[in-house]
C-alpha cells in the first residue's frame, strides 16, 4: 500500500525503508521489514531512546505534563479491572512512568522489565522492583515468576515476532491472568492527522485495531474480556488516537474475522499524506542557499530526508537534544547538541512532529537565540 524510506543516521542497524502491506486473509496491517526480532531486540537494547528524561525526546517517565495525564488515565483504565494486591509486571517499562501512576493508585506489588540499563536503574531508585530484560526471554528473567496482570502499553507495535510475544506473555501469567494491551490505533489514523507519514517511524512496524487484537490473542487461547478505543494529547493541541484491549487466559475456538478498516484507512492517510508537505518552505531554502542546521534528527527528519528535498538545502548540521544521537552521524553531517547554535549564525529549521512549539521556546526563550527560525510540519 505504501513504501516508506529513511536517512538513517550511520550506526542505525533498522532497514532504511519497508513496505507497508496488508494481509488478504484477515486485513492486519503492517510493515514488511526485512529485519527479524533479533535486530529489533539489538536495537531496543542499544539504541533505546525511552532513557531520556527530557520531554521533546521520549515518553514514558511521565516527563511532560501530557505524558504524566496520558498515564495517569492508563492506570485509571487498569484499576478498572484489577485490585489493588494483583501482582503486576510492566513489559517496556521504560522509565516507569505507568508504574508510579499506579503506586500512587496504591498498587503494592509492582515490577517493570525494560532492555534499557539505564531505565532499570531510574525505576529502581524510584522505590519500584525493575529487572533488566525483553519480552522473548521475560518468563526466564523472572524465574518463572506468575503475575496477575501483565502490562503491555505501547509496546506490541514494535514487536516484529507476535505470535512468539504471545506465548511468553501467556506464560507469564497466573491460570486467571489478564493481559492489558494498549498500541496506537490505526482505524483513526486520518480522523487525528499530525504530519505526512507520521504514523510510519522505523520502530512502529505493526498497525494494530480493536480487530486485529482479538484475532491475534483469541487464535493463540486468550480470551477478549474487554477493549475500548481512545485518545490522549502529546502536546498542547495534538490528540494521539489509541485503542486497549483485555485478554484472559481461555483455551477458546476461534475463528479469524476479516476486516478491511485499517487497509482503508491507511490508504486514506496515504493519499492525506500526499497532499500535506513543506515543499514551499523547503524550495525557498535551497532557492536562497540558506545555510541551515536541522534541530531534530528522529523520525520525522528522516522521511522528510529521503522523501523531500530537504536533502538539496545547505545543510551545516543536525542537533537533537537526545544526548544517544549527539556525535553521530546523520546522512553526512553530524548531530550536535542545542549548545553547538549558540555559535552559528544560520537559519535553524525545526523538524519535529510534536514538539516544535518547545523546541521553538527553548531557541528563543531559553537560549535567547537571533537566528532565524524555520518549522518544517
Amino acid at each position: 500500500m505504501h513504501t516508506q524510506k529513511f536517512k538513517l543516521n550511520s550506526t542505525n542497524i533498522l532497514p532504511d525503508s519497508y513496505d507497508v502491506v496488508c494481509c488478504n486473509n484477515c486485513g492486519f496491517t503492517y510493515a514488511n521489514t526485512k529485519a527479524d526480532q533479533t535486530i529489533y531486540n539489538e536495537y531496543y537494547l542499544n539504541f533505546s531512546k525511552y532513557e531520556n528524561q527530557d520531554s521533546t525526546v521520549s515518553s514514558g517517565g511521565g516527563a511532560s505534563v501530557w505524558d504524566k495525564m496520558r498515564l495517569e488515565n492508563t492506570a485509571k483504565d487498569i484499576l478498572a479491572f484489577s485490585n489493588k494486591n494483583d501482582k503486576i509486571i510492566d513489559i517496556g517499562c521504560a522509565n516507569g512512568g505507568l508504574l508510579k501512576e499506579l503506586k500512587q493508585l496504591g498498587y503494592t506489588n509492582l515490577t517493570g522489565l525494560d532492555p534499557s540499563e539505564k531505565c532499570v536503574n531510574y525505576v529502581n531508585d524510584l522505590g519500584i522492583k525493575c529487572i533488566q530484560g525483553e519480552l522473548f526471554t521475560a518468563d526466564q528473567v523472572v524465574d518463572g515468576e506468575k503475575f496477575d496482570i501483565v502490562l503491555l502499553s505501547h509496546v506490541l507495535e514494535h514487536i516484529y515476532d507476535l505470535k512468539g510475544a504471545v506465548i511468553v506473555l501467556k506464560k507469564l501469567l497466573t491460570p486467571t491472568g489478564k493481559i492489558y494491551i494498549e498500541v496506537p490505533d490505526a482505524a483513526n489514523y486520518c480522523n487525528h492527522f499530525i504530519v505526512s507519514y507520521y504514523y510510519f517511524d522505523i520502530e512502529h512496524i505493526n498497525h494494530f485495531d480493536k480487530n486485529s487484537l482479538k484475532n491475534l490473542f483469541q487464535t493463540n487461547g486468550l480470551k477478549l474480556l474487554n477493549s475500548s478505543n481512545k485518545t490522549f494529547l502529546v502536546n498542547e493541541n495534538t490528540n494521539y488516537p489509541a485503542t486497549f484491549s483485555v485478554f484472559q487466559n481461555n483455551d477458546i475456538n476461534y475463528t479469524i474475522e476479516k476486516s478491511e478498516t485499517v487497509k482503508n484507512q491507511v490508504l486514506q492517510y496515504v493519499e492525506l499524506s500526499k497532499k500535506n508537505n513543506s515543499e514551499d518552505k523547503i524550495n525557498q531554502l535551497i532557492a536562497e542557499n540558506t545555510e541551515i542546521i536541522i534541530f531534530g534528527a528522529g523520525n520525522f527528519t528522516a522521511r522528510l530526508l529521503e522523501n523531500t528535498r530537504l536533502k538539496n538545502c545547505n545543510i551545516k548540521g543536525f542537533v537533537d537534544n537526545d544526548k544517544t544521537k549527539q556525535g553521530q552521524d546523520f546522512g553526512s553531517k553530524k548531530v550536535y547538541s542545542s549548545d553547538y547554535l549558540t555559535s552559528f549564525n544560520g537559519t535553524i529549521v525545526i523538524c519535529s512532529a510534536l514538539f516544535h512549539q518547545q523546541i521553538y521556546v527553548q531557541l528563543k526563550n531559553e537560549m535567547k537565540l537571533k537566528n532565524e527560525v524555520v518549522i518544517i510540519n
